[in-house]
């Protein structure tokens, strides 16, 4: 095997062949991860925020205007965005047609990761890592929302089979596979590059025991670092040298020259083993005690990876062991010089490889430790840390509408709003009662521009810019749009900025910001008005104070999840 050790306790007929069991277990494992799956994507969650943002892109934009930076400060690697505009374009604009692509990977993803543990563990360790996989809430969430995350993971996996392949038998077509793959990979996938650059790493630290020599190193490497190339001066650039992105994610560039690099490291790492292990990695919305713990999954965690790099490399040698590690040492490295930022949805690209890592590493750990009863021990630990998981997948599959259920309250507005009436739309709101409210049909392209240009970065808006540090007063009359529901007054941004790692810049809106909103309400309205809330932070309970102190009288209110629909009389 190109020189690699295999593990003398297990024989190599024992890892290619299972029994009827195991092959009857792997295929209801399959059942479960693909109904989980189905279950979500029928459900049709309504779209959150960055998927409608995202979404926007799509519907407003033919295939060419994909290729150029996108509204809303989205990014998206250009063949994703065509598979996307495609489907919609075939199927029409819904959350259906949207998340296909990403379900069909999400599907992907449970038979790639299957392939590509297999040879390299134990039958055992092969249904562990399939379990998780196949249950996992994060794993599961992805499969099922408009960005390309999942698919990241079902590249990345593919990349590694295929460059497992081609390193065993390098001929023309396996090498030229490869290369095409790398191509392509990189029009659909960010992070293939990392993956791509592991792939090559390996193969350079051992290429002596490697059958690939240079000439065929060179027909995989040269295609897609030219497209990669291309893609970043077309595709990327912009986003690079985004001053609010760059604020945004400051937190998870793992930069040593910025401050408070340990906190980071050890934040970025916790989110990442924590939330594939259990489903939950932030601080937002866990418990006191949950926090802790995760701190103690992420150290386990950590040891377990150790020790199933070295049990891989063991059992199969140290090109197989690198092709696994290297993925993750690489977007590592990107971050400690600013390139690429840390956080679980970001390397859900390299959960193939954590997930078999650390399932390696447990079993290591058991066979390492002396006495039944310290085995015992370990076991018990290791399943209780992984007993969360299909806890949050299945309080998921209970209520799989998420938090930001804004689709049934815009219809609800949509078929109750007259004419004369006019609806306050507040910065959060934005992206999802444009997506929701458009015929896309035959789209207002004009209100789809107006609402780009508000709602991005630097727009007025722009739900998630920064605080004015200053009074606000008499600001954002321009902000309406006579849509096609009747005149839509558009919030502006209240100054809540919220940053990843860090939280909210401050925590009540700019001084002046309430006020100045009721202003504008009270000067558009006569007798009835509407608001929708999606995303606040707790500034609207604040305007809905303000309203009801100039003389607005609540008529109606309408709740689901965090979004809020409200009918004001004037008194």
């Amino acid at each position: 095997m190109n020189g690699q050790t295999a593990d003398p306790n297990v024989s190599p007929s024992s890892v290619r062949d299972g029994p009827r069991a195991f092959n009857l277990s792997i295929a209801g494992l399959f059942a479960l991860g693909i109904s989980l799956r189905l279950w979500h994507y029928t459900a049709r969650r309504s779209l959150w925020i960055d998927e409608a943002r995202l979404a926007l892109n799509i519907g407003a934009r033919d295939f060419a205007g994909l290729v150029r930076p996108l509204d809303y400060d989205q990014a998206a690697p250009p063949l994703f965005l065509a598979v996307e505009k495609l489907a919609t374009s075939v199927i029409g604009m819904s959350e259906l047609s949207l998340r296909l692509f990403p379900m069909i990977a999400g599907i992907a993803v449970l038979f790639l990761t299957f392939w590509l543990v297999r040879p390299l563990v134990s039958h055992r360790e092969t249904a562990i890592v399939t379990t998780i996989t196949a249950i996992s809430p994060v794993l599961v969430y992805y499969s099922n929302e408009v960005k390309p995350y999942i698919v990241d993971a079902a590249v990345a996996a593919t990349l590694v089979l295929l460059a497992r392949v081609a390193a065993a038998k390098p001929t023309q077509t396996n090498v030229v596979g490869l290369s095409t793959a790398g191509v392509l990979a990189i029009l659909l996938s960010t992070p293939s590059v990392f993956v791509l650059s592991g792939v090559g790493a390996s193969w350079f630290f051992t290429r002596r025991t490697q059958r690939l020599r240079w000439p065929h190193a060179l027909m995989i490497a040269v295609p897609a670092g030219i497209t990669l190339a291309c893609a970043y001066f077309l595709v990327y650039r912009g986003n690079v040298a985004s001053p609010y992105l760059k604020v945004f994610w400051g937190y998870r560039l793992l930069d040593p020259f910025q401050p408070e690099w340990a906190p980071r490291i050890w934040f970025a790492i916790r989110e990442i083993v924590t939330g594939l292990l259990t489903g939950k990695a932030t601080d937002r919305d866990i418990g006191l005690l949950w926090r802790y713990l995760s701190h103690s999954f992420t150290a386990v965690g950590l040891l377990l990876i150790a020790l199933g790099t070295v049990r891989i490399r063991r059992r199969v040698g140290p090109f197989q062991a690198a092709l696994i590690v290297n993925p993750v040492v690489m977007v590592f490295a990107a971050s400690f010089v600013g390139l690429y930022p840390i956080a679980l949805r970001l390397t859900l690209y390299a959960a193939p490889f954590l997930l078999l890592l650390v399932v390696a590493g447990g079993t290591e750990l058991i066979v390492c430790l002396r006495g039944a009863e310290y085995r015992l021990l370990a076991s018990t630990v290791l399943l209780s840390a992984l007993a969360s998981s299909p806890y949050f997948t299945a309080l998921a599959a209970i209520d799989p509408h998420g938090r930001e259920n804004s689709r049934p309250l815009i219809a609800d507005l949509t078929r109750s709003l007259r004419s004369d009436e006019s609806v306050y739309i507040d910065a959060g709101s934005l992206p999802a009662w444009i997506f929701y409210s458009t015929d896309w049909g035959n789209p207002d392209r004009a209100r789809l521009a107006f609402a780009a240009r508000v709602g991005s970065s630097g727009g007025p808006a722009f739900e998630n810019a920064a605080p004015r540090r200053r009074h606000v007063a008499n600001e954002g009359d321009e902000l309406i749009y006579d849509g096609p529901y009747g005149p839509e007054v558009y919030g502006l941004f209240t100054g809540l900025q919220w940053r990843w790692g860090r939280g909210l810049a401050q925590q009540t809106p700019d001084s002046g910001w309430t006020a100045n909103e009721s202003r504008r309400m009270m000067l558009r309205s006569d007798k009835q008005w509407w608001a929708l809330f999606v995303r606040d932070f707790g500034s609207s309970a604040l305007l809905r104070s303000a309203f009801e102190s100039a003389g607005a009288k609540e008529t109606m209110q309408r709740r689901s999840g965090l979004v809020q629909l409200v009918r004001y009389n004037r008194e």
